[in-house]
């Protein structure tokens, strides 16, 4: 079996992870635009969230398509946000070409791109959450 399976409306499951992702727009991305885009994301039911360093580290191929990331991820350039703040003003990101983590101010974004993901849990608590809101309004 494939690792990474393109689903229709470009969602990328990962079947060693169980983790599913979504690629953001190819543009430079602040920490703040690519936290509100991935939070806005409705595709496939919605319930996305930008990544942690651990959940962006499990691309990370060596000799993998653009930049050692899996070719199923085409529009990443060198970074990708982290959901993970290191202090007010900056974030973590991961950077591709060398594999490892690194942070930066927010307001970066020459090179910095967007993932969402989430999980099969995440899927699981926001149906039960639906589920639970429906109940309170009867």
């Amino acid at each position: 079996m494939e690792r990474f399976i393109r689903q229709q409306g470009g969602v990328i499951v990962d079947n060693q992870t169980g983790l599913e992702w979504f690629v953001g727009p190819d543009r430079n991305t602040t920490w703040s635009e690519a936290r509100s885009w991935a939070l806005k994301q409705r595709v496939d039911g919605g319930n996305w969230r930008l990544p942690t360093i651990k959940e962006l580290e499990t691309l990370y191929i060596k000799g993998s398509g653009k930049g050692n990331l899996p070719e199923e991820f085409t529009k990443a350039e060198w970074y990708v946000w982290s959901s993970e703040p290191n202090d007010l003003h900056t974030a973590w990101a991961y950077f591709f070409p060398l594999g490892g983590e690194e942070w930066s101010t927010r307001a970066a974004s020459h090179n910095f791109r967007a993932f969402a993901v989430r999980s099969k849990q995440d899927v699981a608590e926001a149906k039960k959450s639906s589920k639970e809101k429906k109940k309170a309004k009867k």
